[in-house]
């Protein structure tokens, strides 16, 4: 079996490396965006076991991903995260395998929860 492959899209540069760095030292294999568009026209919304993604993103925002993500993939675990909490705190309703984090993200809650909803992988 293979590692499980989580996908990161985030604007930031910065809150994509940290994810990167924090995912590949807990064994998983990471693929990164810049943009829910360069996220989308990748296709690796198919060949991803997990989608963690900014919510506030120009064009295509992270809710716009949750949107596509559950109607195309039912049931895929999917990370929103957020520096603007007290703007959106209001929207996040629990939603099946989908989970809500404050930038800078706690790194501990955020493996937690992965290991919650992502089925165990062998790794190779």
């Amino acid at each position: 079996m293979s590692k499980a492959v989580i996908a990161i899209v985030d604007d930031e540069p910065r809150v994509r490396e940290a994810l990167e760095d924090l995912l590949q030292a807990a064994a998983y294999q990471v693929r990164c965006f810049g943009s829910g568009e360069e996220f989308l026209a990748s296709g690796a919304l198919m060949d991803a076991d997990c989608l963690i993604s900014d919510i506030q993103m120009h064009r295509v925002s992270g809710w716009d991903l949750l949107r596509i993500a559950l109607a195309s993939r039912p049931g895929m675990p999917v990370v929103l995260i957020t520096g603007r909490w007290k703007e959106t705190a209001e929207l996040l309703q629990p939603r099946g395998h989908c989970f809500f984090f404050e930038k800078p993200v706690d790194g501990r809650e955020l493996l937690n929860a992965l290991r919650e909803v992502l089925p165990a992988k062998e790794h190779s």
